[in-house]
């Protein structure tokens, strides 16, 4: 039983993802609580997902497609709301660069598994993975407390910050030069 729970974990992931989407379309500062709440728990789930699949070696094909698939539904719509939310910060370029790779590797995963030459994730992409969540439950915290009059200042301080946007373009990078070296293992 504990074999399948990684994949359970990754499916939990795929169907959390167009529900903190709704929800953080929404106006009010609950409803951009509750999907923050919601992103930070369907991050969780990837960890953890990996943790009891190194720990019962219950690695599986199913699995070492179904995560990542999971980790990109969930980023990629993280990541499509932010110029929604506040297009001043979060340029539409720099957001159609991270989803147009994260794309882009998706389905070059497909293509290599129906090659019968799996790619597995690189240790980079893991923590490009990883800092992409970090930076979108940092974004969130901010979009989240920008809802709420009391915060708007000090929420509108650290989205206009340069750090933020420096961060940002530091994930570009990173998915930039991910997407070429799974391309070059790919192709040689």
């Amino acid at each position: 039983m504990v074999r399948h729970v990684p994949n359970i974990l990754s499916l939990l992931r795929l169907g959390l993802s167009p529900v903190f989407v709704g929800l953080l379309l929404l106006p009010g500062f609950r409803t951009r609580l509750l999907a923050l709440v919601l992103f930070v728990v369907a991050a969780l789930t990837d960890w953890f997902d990996g943790q009891i699949a190194r720990a019962y070696r219950a690695r599986t094909r199913l699995g070492q497609f179904l995560d990542p698939l999971a980790d990109k539904v969930l980023t990629i719509s993280a990541f499509l709301c932010l110029p929604l939310l506040y297009p001043s910060h979060f340029p539409w370029p720099a957001i159609a660069l991270i989803i147009l790779r994260d794309i882009w590797i998706t389905g070059l995963r497909i293509w290599a598994e129906r090659q019968h030459r799996p790619i597995p994730t690189s240790e980079l992409a893991r923590w490009k993975t990883a800092l992409q969540m970090l930076f979108l439950v940092y974004a969130l915290l901010w979009l989240t407390l920008y809802a709420h009059p009391d915060w708007q200042p000090t929420a509108r301080f650290w989205l206009e910050h340069a750090f933020t946007s420096a961060w940002l373009w530091t994930l570009v990078g990173l998915s930039v030069w991910t997407a070429v070296d799974y391309s070059r293992m790919w192709f040689r």
